[in-house]
C-alpha cells in the first residue's frame, strides 16, 4: 500500500515538473504570434513602398513612424488574442502553471533532427544554386531563407514534440521558399523578401491554428462542478 501511494506521489510530482513544458506551445499561440509578426513586417514593407516617394514617411523618422504604427497595434492585438486563448481555452483544460527552467541532456532523437534540419537547409541552398542565380545578392537571400526554415523547424522540435507532422511543414516551407527563389532571381531585396515574409507568416499561422484545433479536439474541459 505504501509503495502504491509512493508511486502515485512520484507520478504526480513528475507531472507537475513537466506541466510547464506543455505551455510552451500547447495551443499554438506561440506560432501564431511569430506568424503575425512576420505578416506585420510584410505589411510595413508593402505600405512603405506604396507611399509617395520623397515624403516624410519615406525618410528617417517617418519610416519609424510607419513601422511602429503598424507593429505596435499588431503586437497588442496578438498579445491580447494569445491571452484570451489561454484564459478561455487553455487554462480551463490544462490549468495554469508558471514557467520553470529545466535543462535536459542531448539525445539521439535531437541529433537526428538537427541532421535532418541541416539536410533541409542544404537542400534549400542546392535548389537555389541549381537555378543559376547571381552570386552577389543571392548569398544573403539564401542565408535568410535557410534561417527562416531553421527557426520554424527548431521551434517545432523544442515546443511541439507531440506533433511530428510539423517536420513536414518545415520541408514544405523549405520547398516553397526555394521554388520562389528560383522563379524570381531578379529584383531588389525588398521586393524579393515581401512575398517571403507573407508566405512564412502564413505557414506559421496555419501551423499554430492547426495546433490549436488539435488541442481543442483532444483536450476536453473539466466537467461543471468538478475540482
Amino acid at each position: 500500500m505504501t509503495e502504491q501511494e509512493s508511486g502515485v506521489t512520484k507520478a504526480q510530482v513528475a507531472d507537475y515538473l513537466r506541466r510547464h513544458k506543455r505551455y510552451d506551445n500547447i495551443d499554438g499561440t506561440g506560432e501564431m504570434f511569430f506568424g503575425a509578426m512576420y505578416l506585420a513586417f510584410a505589411l510595413d514593407s508593402y505600405v512603405s513602398a506604396a507611399l509617395p516617394q520623397g515624403t516624410f514617411y519615406q525618410k528617417g523618422l517617418g519610416q519609424f513612424v510607419v513601422m511602429y504604427g503598424i507593429l505596435i497595434p499588431v503586437f497588442c492585438l496578438v498579445a491580447w488574442g494569445s491571452k484570451a486563448i489561454k484564459r478561455h481555452i487553455t487554462w480551463p483544460r490544462t490549468g495554469y502553471v508558471a514557467p520553470l527552467k529545466v535543462t535536459r541532456s542531448s539525445s539521439i532523437a535531437r541529433m537526428v533532427f538537427v541532421a535532418a534540419l541541416a539536410a533541409a537547409a542544404a537542400g534549400v541552398f542546392a535548389m537555389v544554386r541549381w537555378g543559376r542565380l547571381p552570386n552577389g545578392a543571392m548569398l544573403q537571400r539564401i542565408a535568410w531563407l535557410a534561417m527562416a526554415v531553421a527557426c520554424y523547424a527548431v521551434a517545432a522540435h523544442w515546443l511541439s514534440k507531440e506533433h511530428p507532422w510539423k517536420f513536414f511543414v518545415a520541408l514544405f516551407m523549405a520547398a516553397g521558399l526555394a521554388a520562389y527563389a528560383i522563379a524570381r532571381p531578379d529584383g531588389s531585396n525588398a521586393e524579393f523578401f515581401r512575398p517571403v515574409m507573407v508566405f512564412t507568416g502564413m505557414v506559421w499561422m496555419a501551423s499554430g491554428g492547426a495546433t490549436l484545433y488539435l488541442y481543442i479536439r483532444r483536450t476536453a474541459p473539466p466537467a461543471a462542478g468538478s475540482e
